[in-house]
């Protein structure tokens, strides 16, 4: 990807390099991309190269702060997850684990280095509650609210089951106290040793992380979900009926710089209605049709519950005389009761609507793991949504106003990072607990080195290598520079269709002739289009329109009044998956200013040829009889469990024929096998075009969170490895690199140049050392 980003993210291209080449030069230019991008150059390799990351403006492209991310800082559903921090994923026979190609620069990141003691051990232990509490509120009370139960040394409880103490004491403890919430009740707490840990284990992490959720407490943020917010600072847009919260990510982890912390900054956006009110809405909208009109709302969504600030994703809402919270009963501790006593003993909460309906979740990973297999039951009233729904995303008013408060420039992050990381440490409780475990944290941004690569040179008809535009990496753009060269390889557009509404008659004779100016220049000969209006904007319309166009058309444009969603989607559905043609839609509003229409129809026609097998610009390559792999999935809620993945490769050497699979999958397992089975078919046409197998095979690998980097790692390389071998005469196996690409990073990158303020590091800037981790062979990009 190419641009600047508003985050103090590092964002640019990535181009991999495979082997070395025939001829010296081959040799000399291949081992320096390779040493840049950290592949190595040893033959049959089998590296996994993990976070090579590029970034956007704004968290994930649409500022919910969700996704997975990488070994380090993991965000998922917002949090962290455990991590595979013993699992080693470098190939064994390299000897760096940095490049040394590009100008050297020197970058801040958002890291504080945390200070700890040498010679101290921790104890562990294991902590049960009978009857069992859930709520890790009241977990949490009862425990601190125990008598010195480790005299003066200090503890840290995750709010679970795992407590650890610097206490030498290691007999086992029992101890009797009231419920807060049913103050009948007693309750019975037993500790007990499990294990003694030295201070600088992998385990030890998961007590920086959970002492650090107890400081963000102390400073007043509030756990929603997996993250904590401070919701004093809580910005409320009241004609929008939305609510940002303003929260911090954080993760300590052990890197190649030592002990460090990473704090990003995250915003959960809460609607002010609650499922209920959602749910009376469409009642009162159609009361026929209510419940399946809400479940388009709800299923798939993200709801945060007001009394204890959980989140869980929507599966399904459910009726019936049984599932109502008066009437749904399970046993709790042996006591039968329904939800109406359940939430009334639990959090003193009373349902005003006990007879309505119930929305179903299903459990996480996080409840799966703990055996808690069962599907979860919530209040509608007692459940806020989260989150913006497309309707809102193309709300351009609420997107600017959201934009003006979570989008961060560059210098207001550092400023924010400092007065965070300032707050913590000046506050009094922090300071107790941390002098009484010999911690401490560095208040300064932690300093990296990065290198930028030289620039890239764009390849048109009649350029060399050598004589080729240079990409200007400052801007993250080079239109300006192509804009009277003709395309690398042009073609002939010939049968085409236009269909536009009546509204857009009047643009589109002065489209078509832009179209028709523009494209000669570029190399494109374009034709004159048969021509449709359309009586109205409707999606139906046009659909049907679209269905009416047939062989030997090769490309449908159509011409849309503004940013419908559905109405796109429609159409790019039928020209996918029903009536298999080229298409591009153009939004009507970008027509009507004349001063840069010229420049709107050079990117149509360009995305129009290129549709059709044109070859815009090509990039200087120097591996030959390589092949890039590219694969990624989606996971889609309203199919319960199924999810698609889409498979690329490279037919030619310049990269600009390319060819594509998409299978389903159900399961981790047969999306693996998938990806195997289509490597194995990309081989297969890679020589049908060429003659010849490819030498080198250079996968990037996106999709994967965290948790399955071991899967990843220890089956899918296997089966891409098996496939290969297959494919490929006996001793004659391609060398391969299979690099895990992670889009969603918390890591943040700044320059800063004497008093000058922070500022985005230009894209091209890699960073592969201190951040990184010893366990990986990982850049940033």
């Amino acid at each position: 990807s190419s641009g600047t980003s508003g985050t103090g993210r590092s964002r640019g291209r990535a181009r991999g390099r495979a082997q070395p080449a025939t001829t010296p030069q081959e040799v000399a230019e291949t081992e320096q991309t390779m040493q840049a991008m950290r592949i190595s150059p040893t033959p049959g390799g089998n590296g996994n190269g993990s976070n090579g990351s590029t970034s956007n403006g704004n968290g994930n492209g649409n500022g919910n702060g969700n996704g997975n991310g990488d070994s380090a800082a993991v965000r998922g559903r917002g949090g962290f997850r455990a991590r595979n921090d013993d699992l080693d994923t470098r190939p064994k026979d390299i000897d760096r684990l940095y490049g040394n190609i590009g100008e050297e620069v020197s970058l801040l990141c958002n890291y504080f280095r945390l200070k700890t003691p040498t010679a101290v051990l921790v104890n562990s232990f294991h902590v049960k509650f009978t009857p069992d509490i859930e709520s890790t509120q009241l977990r949490r009370k009862m425990i601190f609210g125990v008598t010195n139960p480790f005299g003066e040394s200090p503890f840290v409880f995750d709010g679970v089951s795992n407590l650890k103490t610097l206490c030498p004491n290691r007999e086992e403890r029992n101890y009797t106290v009231n419920n807060p919430a049913v103050p009948d009740q007693m309750i019975n707490i037993n500790i007990r040793f499990t294990e003694e840990i030295p201070w600088g284990a992998p385990e030890m992490m998961r007590m920086f992380n959970t002492q650090m959720r107890s400081f963000l407490r102390y400073i007043d943020y509030v756990l929603m979900g997996r993250n904590y917010f401070d919701v004093k600072s809580a910005q409320t847009l009241d004609e929008f009926k939305i609510k940002l919260l303003p929260g911090v990510v954080t993760a300590i982890a052990n890197h190649d710089g030592g002990l460090l912390m990473v704090v990003d900054s995250s915003t959960k956006f809460v609607r002010a209605e609650t499922v209920m009110e959602v749910m009376m809405g469409c009642r009162r909208a159609n009361p026929i049709t209510w419940l399946e009109d809400a479940k388009r709302q709800i299923c798939g969504s993200i709801v945060l519950t007001t009394y204890n600030n959980r989140t869980y994703k929507v599966d399904d809402v459910v009726t019936g005389a049984t599932n109502t919270p008066q009437s749904r009963r399970f046993l709790k501790n042996g006591v039968e009761m329904n939800l109406v006593d359940y939430y009334k003993q639990q959090y003193n909460i009373t349902i005003s609507q006990a007879n309505g309906p119930l929305i179903e979740c299903l459990p996480s990973q996080r409840d799966r793991r703990a055996g808690r297999d069962q599907k979860i039951l919530l209040v509608p009233e007692l459940c806020q949504l989260t989150g913006l729904t497309d309707s809102m995303r193309q709300n351009f008013q609420l997107m600017r106003r959201i934009g003006d408060v979570s989008r961060l420039k560059p210098a207001d992050r550092a400023r924010n990072l400092k007065q965070f990381i300032q707050k913590v440490t000046s506050n009094e409780k922090v300071i107790e607990e941390q002098q009484r475990w010999q911690l401490e944290f560095d208040k300064n941004l932690v300093r990296v080195k990065g290198r930028v690569l030289p620039c890239e040179r764009i390849i048109m008809q009649g350029d060399t290598p050598d004589t080729g535009a240079q990409f200007e990496q400052k801007s993250g753009d080079f239109g300006r520079q192509i804009r009277s060269k003709r395309l690398f390889k042009g073609l002939s557009v010939n049968k085409w269709h236009v269909i536009y509404t009546k509204r857009d008659e009047g643009l589109l004779q002065e489209f078509l002739n832009g179209l028709k100016k523009v494209s000669t220049p570029l190399g494109v000969n374009l034709l004159r289009p048969s021509q449709e209006c359309l009586p109205d904007d409707r999606i139906g319309t046009f659909v049907r329109a679209c269905q009416q166009t047939v062989a030997p058309m090769e490309l449908v444009v159509c011409i849309v009044p503004n940013n419908n969603k559905e109405r796109y989607d429609a159409i790019k559905k039928i020209h996918y998956c029903e009536n298999p043609m080229s298409s591009q839609v153009v939004v009507g509003k970008t027509l009507t200013k004349k001063q840069g229409l010229l420049s709107v129809c050079t990117k149509v026609v360009i995305q129009m040829a290129t549709k059709l097998g044109a070859e815009p610009w090509v990039l200087k390559i120097p591996p030959k009889s390589i092949m890039i792999v590219g694969y990624d999935t989606y996971h889609d809620s309203s199919q319960k469990g199924r999810s698609v993945g889409a498979f690329v490769c490279s037919m030619n050497e310049h990269m600009s024929s390319w060819y594509s699979r998409v299978a389903y999958h159900d399961t981790s397992e047969e999306m693996s096998a998938n990806f195997a089975i289509n490597i194995q078919e990309g081989i297969k046409r890679y020589f049908e075009v060429n003659r010849q197998f490819p030498k080198r095979v250079l996968i990037y690998r996106d999709g994967v969170g965290d948790g399955m980097i071991q899967h990843v790692f220890e089956y899918e390389l296997k089966a891409v490895q098996s496939g290969l071998k297959k494919m490929y005469p006996e001793g004659e196996i391609p060398q391969l690199a299979f690099v895990i690409v992670t889009k969603r990073v918390n890591a943040r990158f700044f320059t800063q140049e004497g008093n000058t303020p922070p500022d985005n590091p230009i894209p091209g800037t890699i960073v592969d050392t201190t951040v990184t981790r010893a366990c990986r062979y990982d850049f940033y990009l």
